[in-house]
This record gives C-alpha cells, sequence and structure tokens, in this order.
C-alpha cells in the first residue's frame, strides 16, 4: 500500500486518475474516481469491499485458516455462461484484494 499526496495546483483525484494507469487498485466511494480508475485499465473496488475483504483476512487469520479464499455466495450469477464463476470485474477485484494477504502482526 502506497500513500501519495497531491500538490496544490493538481486536485487528488487527477493523480488517482493519473497513477491508475499504471495499474493496482484504486479505493474509493467517490463513483467519479472509480469510473477514471477503471477507464485507465486499472482494478476498483469500494471501500465496503475492501473493509470486507480485510475483516474476512482478518478472521481467517484468527480462525487459524489462512487458505480461504472463496467467493461470496451472495453475488448474483449472469444469464449467460456458469452461474458459479464471478464475472470478469467481479473476479478481477477478488484478484487485487486477494494480494493484500494476511494483516502483519500487532
Amino acid at each position: 500500500m502506497r500513500v501519495i499526496f497531491s500538490s496544490a495546483r493538481e486536485s487528488a483525484d487527477r493523480v488517482l486518475a493519473r497513477l491508475a494507469g499504471q495499474g493496482g487498485a484504486v479505493v474509493s466511494n467517490d463513483r467519479e474516481v472509480r469510473r477514471a480508475a477503471i477507464r485507465a485499465g486499472a482494478i476498483a473496488v469500494t471501500t465496503d469491499e475492501f473493509l470486507s475483504r480485510l475483516e474476512r483476512v482478518e478472521s481467517d487469520v484468527s480462525a487459524g485458516d489462512r487458505a480461504r479464499d472463496e467467493p461470496d455466495d451472495d453475488v448474483r450469477p449472469s444469464k449467460k455462461g456458469n452461474p458459479r464463476r464471478l464475472g470478469k470485474k467481479a473476479r478481477a477485484a477478488a484478484r487485487a484484494l486477494g494480494r493484500l494477504g494476511p494483516p502483519g502482526p500487532r
């Protein structure tokens, strides 16, 4: 994870859009920021999805089950294809969030 501050001459939204083109993931509840990130080719997830993933990883680690990486059952299947497989964007977001790994020692 990297924290970057924008200069006074450039808005934070523009910095995020520019950096999104370099790859990675953008976590934001701002719809325009997520759209700009997707247009630039990055993975965009909401803060709720991000925090949910962190909580899931933390509970898995505390339970001693580090190998668990199953998709949620509450995701609606698409009309075509395998109904048990997540959509392309959801799989990409899950991969990006999966790179977080277990949290470090506290």
